[in-house]
């Protein structure tokens, strides 16, 4: 399936129209009904957009107006385990945090203790690093510490079908790294793109790990350039989206601006020429973007600790040049990746050295400040 985006800026000062039958809070069905695009009126039109369609597998579904962009079917039942994980780990993130630095301040997250963390989950001996970059966020990234805990995301990753989905597009299909994506504050957003120069032969796959449709914010955004307006008649081309115009300052969840930034959502608007657009994430759909694809984590306070699990996955047939554009991403958020060659790679960016753990319930922790920036 291909489908058109349309042009639904964010706009986070603005009041809801309510008269467009679009609702802030949509029920967490409505993704499939945004990737939904008009056929054209013209026959050809028709016919181009079934060729189009019938080049994708069943389950992906691939953006005509943000490129390098898809979205894919993911089936809840076989994520059980990986979110009992997810919630252990964020309770053990958020109690050594309390014993290193006692009660949060208002408004921020437990989550955000700063540095990095080794995070063990006893009942399957499952080693994990968590990563914090330096960003205004609480957000952690909590990735596989040695071959047995990768071993877990690459089971997920073959359970769920992935390799199998996008291996018609791409041929051999390799997971280069798994990973868990806690968040529950986000002050700003870091607008950023995972890759480049890969030819459009590595992604980033995100799915939550609950439902989060009761969200206004908290969710994905991206930048992206204005579409074209059809000749004389001053109308976007597009008609159809998989993101959506939301007003976070009308949502309960929305955090503070803390300072007067183009990238503090309420305090600038997006350069000209652009669009800021929300994408909703939804229990059931991954969203895999790649090359160029610039994105950031939503603004706003969860009342929940929220998680996600990701994978970085590509072409095996990635030349080293095109390796490099994925690699000096991948590299930065764990201490153990995979090489399209099938081959385990220890990253040279981290380091055993001076990080133990402490007991806890179903998980234990221990932390080290962070040395060293993401930005």
């Amino acid at each position: 399936m291909v489908h058109d985006l349309h042009a639904a800026p964010y706009t986070p000062n603005a009041s809801p129209s309510m008269s467009t039958g679009s609702s802030l809070s949509p029920p967490s069905s409505t993704l499939d009904q945004l990737f939904i695009a008009q056929p054209s009126s013209t026959a050809a039109g028709r016919r181009s957009a079934k060729r189009q369609a019938n080049a994708l597998p069943e389950g992906l579904a691939r953006s005509e107006r943000v490129s390098n962009l898809f979205t894919c079917a993911i089936d809840v039942k076989k994520l059980s385990l990986i979110r009992t994980i997810a919630a252990a780990l964020a309770d053990s993130l958020r109690s050594s945090h309390t014993r290193h630095q006692g009660a949060r301040p208002s408004g921020l997250s437990g989550l955000g203790g700063g540095g990095s963390a080794k995070c063990t989950y006893k009942p399957k001996r499952y080693a994990f690093h968590a990563e914090r970059p330096n960003w205004k966020s609480d957000i952690r990234w909590v990735s596989a510490d040695d071959e047995h805990t990768f071993g877990l995301f690459q089971t997920l990753f073959d359970k769920l079908g992935i390799a199998a989905a996008f291996g018609p597009l791409f041929g051999n299909v390799v997971l280069f790294s798994g990973f868990l994506v806690i968040r529950q504050c986000t002050r700003k957003s870091h607008f950023h793109a995972d890759f480049s120069d890969t030819n459009g032969k590595a992604f980033t796959l995100m799915t939550p790990l609950e439902d989060m449709s009761d969200l206004r914010n908290c969710h994905l955004l991206t930048k992206v350039p204005k579409p074209k307006q059809d000749a004389g008649s001053g109308t976007i081309s597009s008609s159809h989206t998989d993101f959506r115009q939301v007003s976070p300052s009308e949502s309960p969840n929305q955090a503070a601006p803390v300072e007067d930034d183009p990238e503090v959502h309420g305090t600038s608007e997006a350069p000209s020429g652009e669009d800021v657009l929300q994408y909703r994430y939804e229990l059931g759909r991954g969203i895999c973007f790649g090359d160029g694809f610039i994105h950031a984590t939503e603004t706003g306070d969860s009342p929940r600790p929220l998680a996600f699990l990701c994978f970085t996955f590509g072409a095996g047939s990635l030349t080293d040049d095109e390796w490099a554009g994925a690699e000096g991403y991948i590299s930065q958020q764990g201490p153990i990746y995979q090489h399209p060659s099938g081959k385990l790679v220890q990253s040279r960016a981290f380091s055993a050295a001076g990080q133990g753990s402490q007991e806890g319930t179903g998980a234990s922790v221990g932390q080290k400040p962070l040395n060293k920036s993401k930005e």
